[in-house]
């Protein structure tokens, strides 16, 4: 979260060293935001990536805005989508990359999603897959498809928590340097992780290798069409 981020800087030195005289490493905020007008604390969640002090000491910085689509029609509210509108153009400076959902996507025009200076959205779609669209209006849109579940009828075990999950692991690829579409590779496999799982996985190297051949897979498949695309 915001507070831990900026403890994490907190400990480095001025000069980009740690409390060792070491170099530090890159400090990455992924914050999850509740974006809706009735936003528990009034959309507060943002408040924190406002702040120059906390600003000032990470490095890369991205939110994942949440807003709940209604029940009888599936989709999110006007009044939900204004609010999170303000709120990105609030935060539009500072952000990196932005991770919603297809609903809150869709709810929104695609310019709101890639202002300038935001490097790329990419959105969730649960069993449909992932959408990485390019910031400052660069290039196509990039699909990319979901990771083959290793589980015995190839459904997800507990799908809780996937979604966090791809957004976490896609905002540290992107921190480390990776192209959006390697990062979302990446986080498409860590999300298949986690609904493998009735439980948080055991992240052992185990389970590190089965994310590695999971994102393997999903850059084979964007390649593939790719590929076809490119024939069409």
């Amino acid at each position: 979260d915001a507070a831990g981020a900026a403890a994490a800087g907190g400990r480095s030195g001025a000069n980009g060293e740690d409390g060792g005289g070491g170099e530090r490493g890159t400090v990455v905020l992924h914050a999850i935001l509740e974006a809706g007008a009735s936003a528990p604390g009034g959309g507060g969640d943002a408040d924190p990536l406002r702040d120059g002090a906390v600003r000032g000491r990470v490095d890369f910085m991205g939110a994942e805005p949440v807003a709940f689509p209604q029940e009888d029609t599936g989709t999110v509210s006007s009044e939900d989508a204004e609010s999170c509108r303000k709120m990105l153009e609030s935060l539009a400076p500072a952000l990196d990359f932005v991770c919603p959902d297809a609903h809150l996507f869709e709810a929104l025009d695609r310019e709101v999603w890639t202002a300038e200076g935001t490097r790329c959205a990419s959105v969730r779609d649960g069993e449909r897959g992932s959408v990485v669209y390019a910031g400052d209006g660069g290039g196509p849109p990039t699909a990319l498809p979901v990771a083959t579940l290793r589980t015995p009828d190839g459904r997800p075990t507990n799908p809780t928590g996937a979604g966090n999950a791809y957004s976490a692991a896609f905002a540290a690829c992107l921190g480390a340097g990776v192209s959006a579409t390697e990062a979302a590779c990446v986080a498409t496999a860590v999300g298949a992780v986690v609904c493998e799982h009735e439980h948080l996985p055991p992240w052992s190297w185990g389970v590190l290798e089965r994310v590695r051949l999971g994102a393997e897979e999903v850059g084979l498949k964007v390649e593939a069409l790719s590929r076809q695309a490119a024939v069409a």
